[in-house]
């Protein structure tokens, strides 16, 4: 599937289980106030992008959204953010930025692995710590996002 059709299916498929929690609780604790942040709205898209790139490549490094990072398992979140989520959070006026979220201060200009000792800076810092925290938890597979 192409990352398209892997959103789309995914956006079908939540709606359809709505009442039906998937997530340990922890984890949908993180999700939940990412996503309820109204100060910051950038990690939800950065988010969006970082995973639809790892479930259309499974060999990428969730962490590693920058291809200034290097590595055979590197990826441009920016190119997701920009193709595929951005349509996508246009068309069911999804409350997020409308621009990418990868010129945002916080996630501009990274050239190092996402890891969970990163100290980002904006606000609220929570919303950001939980955001490493999630990224971490895909790559170890505590989170394994959906197989199309």
């Amino acid at each position: 599937m192409n990352p398209n059709e892997i959103i789309e299916k995914l956006y079908t498929d939540t709606l359809s289980n709505i009442d039906s929690p998937f997530l340990e609780q922890e984890i949908s604790k993180k999700v939940e106030f990412i996503c309820r942040c109204i100060t910051n709205r950038s990690p939800i898209r950065f988010l969006l992008s970082c995973l639809i790139a790892k479930i259309h490549k499974f060999e990428f490094d969730i962490r590693k959204p920058y291809t200034e990072i290097g590595g055979d398992d590197t990826y441009s979140g920016r190119f997701y953010d920009e193709n595929y989520v951005e349509s996508f959070v246009a068309k069911y006026k999804l409350p997020c930025n409308t621009t990418t979220a990868f010129l945002t201060p916080a996630f501009r200009n990274i050239d190092r692995l996402l890891t969970t000792d990163l100290v980002m800076v904006g606000k609220p810092r929570q919303v950001y710590v939980n955001t490493l925290e999630l990224l971490d938890n895909v790559f170890e597979k505590e989170i394994l996002p959906g197989h199309t």
